[in-house]
């Protein structure tokens, strides 16, 4: 919580949940709140930026709300924990995302799927930290459409998260307080370091397909859902489903991005099995002598990898690019990216179809 809070705002910011402690030094400048190039159409995040093992959740939860895109998310998680699951700050927040105790009660969510809802798994965190930006971000749009506020929504939010939503409302901007002001101008900084340069949609920090094409929507509907838990027979036409909580097999996330990429025009047959005898096919055989090159993004890729059904594709994933797919496992895993060149993948038979 900001360090001046006047009573009222204080009692503002309670109010409306503050979640985090803050983490910005220094002086900001008198407004924090113009343009801003990693806001609504700015959400690709630059590759090798975020640590690996959670550039997906960092996908996940910035594709929840177009103010606050993964560049954001990644650069708040920097700024509050520096990619540390244990850390505890001196007011108690913890966590990863620096979630105080009160506000995880509130906002946290069981997103890994393990049925725990945990503060100290990043699974959990940081798509519990999208979910909480853009519960601001719908606190605040309505105030900003009818005039009571003023500002950039990705700022207002990110002060929001800060100082909290009360705060803004009660201030009809970024608050004046140093802290949030310092907070909001570092968040923005440094998330352009992780923003990808402008260019065709891609997978977060992955080789993407042409703006435009079937791939791309393809790409796009399956990155979406980044983080979703494995359900065994999970997916629908229009989304997760199955659990609680709701989620997608590997066939279930398949036929959903295709269904999606073609507008409702191709419904793929339910099954991994079935999948990979449908569409154009590219290429056949052994993983290790297939040439990636040949395949393009969004190529969807089944796998002969149950020794117990020898014949039969028991699992299938979509070619992202650059020897990466993404899949939704294995139940207790969650869709993620993934390397395809290892000796897992390629010593199996392989039947990649082309849909688009």
């Amino acid at each position: 919580m900001p360090a001046r809070l006047t009573a009222a705002a204080a009692a503002a910011a309670l109010t409306a949940g503050v979640v985090l402690f803050g983490g910005g030094a220094g002086t900001a400048p008198a407004d924090p709140t113009g343009a801003d190039p990693t806001g609504p159409g700015g959400g690709q995040l630059k590759a090798g930026t975020a640590p690996a093992a959670y550039v997906g959740l960092v996908a996940r939860a910035g594709s929840m709300c177009p103010e606050m895109p993964a560049p954001v998310i990644a650069a708040q998680v920097q700024t509050e924990s520096a990619w540390d699951p244990r850390a505890v700050s001196p007011v108690g927040a913890q966590g990863i995302a620096q979630f105080m105790p009160a506000t995880w009660a509130a906002a946290g969510r069981d997103w890994s799927g393990n049925g725990v809802t945990d503060v100290w798994d990043p699974a959990d965190a940081i798509p519990s930290q999208g979910g909480f930006d853009c519960s601001i971000v719908a606190q605040l749009r309505p105030a900003l459409a009818a005039g009571r506020v003023r500002g950039n929504l990705t700022a207002l939010a990110l002060a929001g998260y800060n100082a909290g939503a009360g705060a803004v409302l009660a201030y009809g901007g970024v608050p004046p307080f140093p802290e949030t002001r310092a907070y909001v101008t570092r968040i923005r900084q440094l998330a352009l370091t992780y923003t990808a340069p402008a260019g065709p949609p891609s997978a977060p920090g992955l080789p993407g397909a042409p703006a435009g094409s079937f791939a791309a929507a393809e790409i796009a509907a399956a990155t979406a859902q980044l983080g979703m838990p494995y359900v065994w027979g999970g997916g629908g036409l229009d989304g997760p489903s199955g659990g609680p909580p709701p989620g997608f097999d590997c066939s279930g996330l398949v036929r959903y991005a295709v269904h999606q990429a073609s507008s409702g025009r191709v419904t793929l047959p339910r099954t991994a099995d079935t999948q990979a005898r449908t569409g154009a096919l590219v290429a056949q055989g052994r993983g290790s002598s297939i040439n990636l090159a040949g395949l393009a993004p969004g190529d969807v890729i089944a796998f002969q990898n149950d020794p117990a059904e020898p014949g039969t594709y028991s699992h299938i994933a979509i070619y992202l690019g650059a020897g990466q797919i993404i899949a939704a496992p294995h139940t207790g895993n969650v869709v993620n990216v993934q390397p395809v060149t290892i000796p897992y993948w390629t010593s199996t038979t392989w039947s990649v179809r082309r849909y688009g």
